[in-house]
């Protein structure tokens, strides 16, 4: 009799545990999703055919050697409601491996511009007459809800100012 109640109590816990998922986090392929899905979005808005392609330097390395802006670090972590700057360091080099989706680029007759080709086509204004979007990697919270996204066109003087996005209803929202 202990032996069946035993082997029904392995049964059991055995049951238990295994009906219990843990949630797999892939934080790289979620980043690179959701920062093509806010990309996509931007390039919407923007009505803009041209991109020029990702640079690999991060938002805060790119502002840093520019010196855009000092004390960005400080300025993020408060826009994107984070502890702290190891927290902020965290979901930058998430976006280490960030690689740009152009599927659907085509039907949208969206091009993606070399860096290397950017003199050429500074000789020709109807190669893309609306302009060239340069996109620097986003920075999303935690929680992939809030992102910001660092913008602006080649070519300009003056950078646009930052666009800020929170996911609502399973669409990214200025």
């Amino acid at each position: 009799m202990i032996r069946q109640i035993s082997i029904l109590g392995c049964l059991l816990l055995f049951l238990l545990f295994s009906n219990c998922k843990q949630k797999k986090i892939h934080p790289k392929l979620d980043y690179n999703t959701k920062a093509n899905e806010v990309i996509k979005q931007l390039l919407k808005e923007e009505s803009c055919q041209c991109i020029l392609e990702i640079p690999t330097k991060s938002l805060i390395e790119i502002h840093k050697i520019e010196d855009l802006k000092p004390g960005i670090e400080n300025v993020l972590i408060e826009k994107l409601h984070l502890k702290n700057r190891k927290e902020l360091d965290s979901l930058v080099s998430v976006s280490n491996n960030f690689v740009l989706d152009t599927t659907g680029f085509k039907q949208g007759n969206i091009k993606v511009v070399a860096l290397d080709s950017l003199r050429e086509l500074a000789k020709d204004p109807n190669y893309c007459p609306k302009g060239i979007l340069c996109v620097r990697k986003p920075i999303f919270d935690k929680n992939y809800q809030n992102v910001i996204v660092d913008y602006g066109y080649a070519f300009m003087c003056l950078s646009s100012p930052w666009a800020i996005y929170r996911f609502e209803n399973g669409k990214w929202k200025r």
